[in-house]
């Protein structure tokens, strides 16, 4: 399943998870994954911060997404040169 982000996929995906349940599929036979990565997981909380805020995450780690939801990653050592 495709779709833009935060348009309720995994919602979806739950629910026909449940629906699978309830119509008598064994659940060791249904494969239920979050790939969401774990460092997504990590941002939730700079997420609650309202909008009006602007949100940086200073990283060492120069693979680190740019964007995300409204919050920017700047390079640590990029930032202090800057």
């Amino acid at each position: 399943m495709t779709g833009i982000r935060r348009c309720g996929k995994s919602s979806l995906l739950d629910l026909y998870h449940e629906h699978l349940l309830q119509e008598g599929v064994l659940p060791e036979n249904i494969i239920h994954m979050n790939l969401e990565p774990l460092r997504y997981s990590e941002l939730k909380p700079l997420q609650s911060i309202n909008d009006n805020y602007e949100k940086i995450i200073l990283s060492m780690d120069r693979s680190f997404i740019q964007s995300y939801e409204g919050i920017r990653s700047i390079n640590l050592i990029d930032w202090l040169i800057a």
